[in-house]
């Protein structure tokens, strides 16, 4: 099993910001076991223009969505946020 690489888009660390510490870890530590198992998983692809190429992880009420580059083993996370914002345009 090979571990993916996690590259974070600049403004998540916005997105980190505003999840209290029960979820940070939370996320952290789903982002870490989807780094270890991407090539086992079926990934949530999303739908829209804003979301091409791009798939969901579900933690709790928080979704994080991310890129794949499996040629580089590459995981980017483009954005963190709770189910009911994060679909909505900035």
């Amino acid at each position: 099993m090979s571990r993916y690489r996690i590259e974070y888009l600049r403004t998540v660390k916005d997105d980190v910001r505003h999840l209290g510490n029960r979820e940070r870890e939370a996320v952290k530590s789903k982002i870490v076991w989807l780094s270890e198992y991407a090539d086992d998983i079926s990934h949530l692809a999303l739908h829209g223009k804003r979301f091409r190429s791009t798939f969901k992880l579900r933690v709790g009420d928080y979704r994080v969505v991310y890129s794949l580059d499996r040629k580089r083993k590459v995981i980017l996370i483009e954005l963190i946020g709770h189910r009911s914002e994060v679909y909505r345009e900035r």
